[in-house]
């Protein structure tokens, strides 16, 4: 066999083994004929073919007309007036003169998801419009009918008891009523219907006074497209879809592939256009999630809305435990009202090769609104200054973050969290080409104290880095009210406590203070790794897609946390209480060894005051002021052998009155310093300890006692030398003027 017959395409034959083989398939002809079997799927075939050539003529012709105008009058100089866009209905006209007018004629728009990938490719040429403009068309289209179709989808979701009822045969609901009776024009197409259970071709009638989608969600299913739909999926799928991904996040295409291997298997699936092979539905379940999506996210805001709820009551749905109803007096006047956690992860970026055709722009209410960090950032200002502290310099997230090339080629850089002692996700903060700026957790506290728990509250703060956090709000004054009256505790989760040196821990590990109780701060942690498995997901997802995961499977956690509420506090009270058994345990035998718990008390009191940062600068004081006074001692001792020094020389110069001068001085500081040596041993002994080296001490205090005296009189010198040199420099000017 020849090398070019080997490689040359097959040609088509009548042979039945290469067509699929569809005896109940039955078609009507343009003629009018109703055929059955094998001739029924030729001539469906080929009419296919023939309305593709049709649109890719009529497409052309629409670009060469759109490209000759332009050309025409940008050339004289006017500028181009976009036309409308003839994908979308005319808001003017009604549905049936839309119709006849040609905006929701088949020729004009059809589902690109019924379109195989093969056959896709041929018509995403150069000469095709680009994909950018469809989505944004159809994101467009989508905003204006959804609102017709989430009432039909919350009728439908009612009587068909969250979708249990059957979507095809006797049983079957359908609640679409139609407007004009009698009076509309019905327009018949193919469409797919695509079940949990199967997936069918059937040509169904649409009415002129009602869009398609509104009319296929009063019968259970939602079109993949806004106008003129080619493939409904039924919410029962959807719905089955959704809270599956809730509770294990996965990618569209291999669920698709495996509700496709059922269908097969109990009937057959529909085949794609111009093809022998069944067509890749996942483009079209993918779009049909993202609407189902956006009607579940309508339907919370819309709860809320008519409930009239507040910030503080949606808080309180979400943890009833931290902001539900108390009793008065159940907690201690110096303990936190309500305790968060709050943190920031890198790993759930987005880079910036991802998707970018967003023109949904959508905000879950799990995020942060922006105002809140706008208003942060202008309180905090745009300084970056470093805060002098030792514990923070180990640490990546301190002043600001990581370095900003580490985020070099990421368009999201992660997130930022806080939760409450139950570990129930509050609010997130996606990081936008930034790091862990010290705005985003004074913007939560913002939310918290103005809308949320009030101005009164008393809200602790867990956080990684508190040390370096506090220092920031002091050094600017940020909740100076609120840090006044005790009302803002900030503390470090246990984890990350012991990575701080000792100082810093006395003062922020909640194992070591009061009003935290037991709680660990490490809710954010646990809540990334639930939220592990969205990080492939969400890498190369476009930034509402990436938003949107990241909400409903938030919500999962949430729920999960709520309904586990009642385990968590039986935990914690088993946990509590062992620990309290263990503490008595080591209170009794401290008793019995004399050690009554106040004494213990004033002795941790102590030892904390000794070893915290303020203890040992008050304690590096007072040392430095016993130096200095050793030093001074060593002086005046060392007087009286310059005054012996000074008699000396008066003796070999036969000076009889300073001889006699000197030598009274020097008697009166050899009794001084007879009386000093006693003070200025003790004072050596007490600085440098049994096992120190007292000559050394003393020549080193000296050498300061001298060097202070020298940096005072060069200090004099300076002063009364400098306004001479400041009168001489400007005569000298003058006179090189004059001269000049």
């Amino acid at each position: 066999m020849s090398y070019k017959r080997l490689f040359a395409p097959r040609r088509r034959t009548n042979d039945p083994k290469r067509v699929p083989v569809v005896e109940n398939f039955t078609y009507t002809s343009t003629e009018g004929k109703v055929l059955k079997g094998q001739a029924a799927y030729r001539a469906h075939q080929a009419d296919l073919k023939r309305e593709t050539k049709y649109r890719e003529q009529e497409a052309q012709k629409e670009r060469s007309g759109y490209h000759y105008r332009r050309a025409s009058q940008e050339s004289s100089g006017a500028e181009w007036d976009e036309p409308a866009d003839p994908f979308l209905p005319d808001e003017d006209l009604t549905p049936s003169e839309a119709e006849d007018n040609g905006s929701y004629s088949q020729r004009r728009w059809w589902d690109i998801s019924f379109v195989p990938k093969a056959h896709a490719t041929k018509l995403s040429g150069s000469n095709r419009r680009p994909y950018k403009t469809d989505l944004q068309r159809m994101t467009a289209a989508w905003a204006k009918i959804l609102p017709e179709v989430y009432p039909c989808y919350l009728d439908y979701r009612r009587e068909s008891l969250n979708f249990q009822a059957p979507v095809d045969g006797d049983s079957a609901i359908d609640l679409w009523d139609c407007r004009k009776e009698g009076s509309c024009r019905l327009r018949s197409r193919e469409v797919t219907f695509i079940t949990s259970e199967r997936q069918w071709k059937e040509v169904f009638s649409f009415c002129t006074c009602t869009p398609d989608p509104v009319r296929l969600a009063c019968m259970g299913f939602l079109a993949a497209s806004p106008v003129n739909p080619a493939t409904v999926i039924s919410f029962s799928l959807l719905h089955s879809i959704h809270e599956i991904w809730r509770k294990s996040p996965f990618g569209v295409e291999g669920f698709v592939e495996g509700i496709w291997a059922i269908h097969a298997s109990r009937g057959g699936v529909v085949l794609a256009l111009n093809a022998y092979k069944a067509r890749d539905g996942s483009t079209a379940i993918r779009r049909a999630i993202h609407v189902y999506r956006d009607l579940l996210l309508r339907e919370q805001v819309m709860k809320d809305n008519l409930l009239r709820c507040k910030e503080a009551d949606l808080m309180a749905a979400k943890c009833p435990l931290c902001f539900g109803p108390r009793r008065e007096g159940d907690l201690l006047r110096s303990d936190p009202d309500i305790i968060i956690a709050v943190d920031g992860n890198f790993n759930h970026s987005r880079t910036e090769t991802a998707a970018k055709n967003d023109f949904a722009n959508l905000c879950p209410p799990i995020f942060l609104e922006p105002r809140f960090i706008e208003k942060a950032q202008l309180t905090v200002g745009v300084s970056r200054d470093r805060v002098a502290d030792n514990c923070s310099d180990a640490w990546k997230a301190k002043d600001g973050g990581a370095n900003p090339r580490s985020f070099s080629g990421k368009a999201d850089t992660g997130l930022f969290g806080m939760v409450c002692s139950h570990e129930v996700c509050l609010k997130l903060i996606n990081l936008y080409k930034s790091g862990e700026r010290m705005y985003y957790p004074i913007a939560l506290l913002d939310f918290m104290f103005t809308e949320v728990a009030g101005e009164d509250a008393r809200i602790g703060l867990l956080y990684d880095i508190s040390c370096n956090f506090e220092a920031h709000l002091k050094k600017r004054d940020v909740f100076l009210t609120e840090r006044e009256k005790g009302h803002l505790k900030c503390a470090v989760a246990v984890f990350h406590a012991y990575a701080h040196n000792w100082q810093c821990q006395l003062r922020y590990n909640p194992r070591k203070i009061e009003s935290f109780g037991r709680r660990d701060g490490e809710g954010c942690e646990r809540l990334w790794s639930k939220l592990v498995k969205l990080i492939r997901l969400n890498r190369r997802a476009n930034a509402s897609l990436r938003l949107m995961n990241l909400h409903f499977k938030v919500d999962e956690i949430n729920e999960s946390a709520r309904t586990d509420l009642v385990a968590w506090l039986h935990r914690h009270y088993k946990s509590t209480n062992l620990q309290l058994s263990v503490a008595c345990k080591d209170l009794g035998k401290a008793e019995a060894a004399g050690w009554t718990e106040d004494r213990l008390r004033v002795q941790w009191a102590a030892q904390r005051m000794a070893q915290s940062k303020e203890g040992q600068a008050d304690e590096a004081e007072r040392r430095e002021k016993r130096y200095e006074e050793l030093g001074q001692m060593l002086v005046q001792s060392d007087e009286f052998i310059l005054a012996l020094t000074r008699l000396e020389e008066a003796l070999k110069k036969d000076d009889a009155e300073t001889a006699i001068r000197e030598a009274e001085t020097a008697k009166y500081l050899a009794e001084k310093r007879e009386a000093l040596k006693q003070k200025i041993a003790a004072k050596a002994r007490e600085l440098v300890g049994p096992n120190g080296n007292e000559n050394e001490l003393k020549s080193f205090c000296r050498v300061h006692q001298a060097l202070g005296v020298l940096r005072q009189e060069m200090i004099t010198h300076r002063m009364s030398i400098a306004p001479i040199l400041k009168t001489r420099g400007k005569n000298s000017q003058k006179e090189s003027l004059v001269s000049s």
